[in-house]
């Protein structure tokens, strides 16, 4: 996935399977409490399927990615990649990317995705062996 966004992964900050470092807890918590993010960010950020924190090829700059991935991507899926990621950018102050991933996207949702700057990923099923 990093080759397709065109960063070198860091790390993975939060996933289904894993849980957020204490760190990350800590520095989400405190933008709550100092007010750079309201409480429902906060929520979205929990929620983000896959949070992944890597450098930028060539710039070398810090870039957080915020990644919702469904079976079929619709809106909702896009405004909630949109929305994690603002909310990583007021908390981190570095450069955010929005991501959605699905077997299906449909022609609207793609064109939609495109206007709010969320990248589209069209992943395929691995055939059965």
């Amino acid at each position: 996935m990093g080759d397709a966004l065109g960063v070198s992964a860091r790390s993975c900050i939060q996933a289904l399977a894993q849980e957020p470092s204490s760190e990350f807890l800590d520095e989400i918590g405190d933008a709550v409490d100092d007010g750079r993010i309201a409480g429902w960010q906060q929520s979205r950020v929990f929620d983000t399927d896959l949070i992944l924190h890597g450098l930028r090829r060539g710039s070398r700059t810090a870039l957080w990615i915020a990644i919702e991935a469904s079976f079929t991507v619709r809106r909702l899926d896009i405004i909630d990649a949109q929305a994690s990621a603002a909310a990583l950018r007021a908390v981190f102050g570095e450069e955010t990317l929005g991501v959605v991933a699905g077997v299906h996207i449909g022609a609207a949702d793609v064109e939609w995705a495109e206007a709010a700057g969320v990248t589209c990923l069209q992943v395929s099923l691995p055939r059965a062996a």
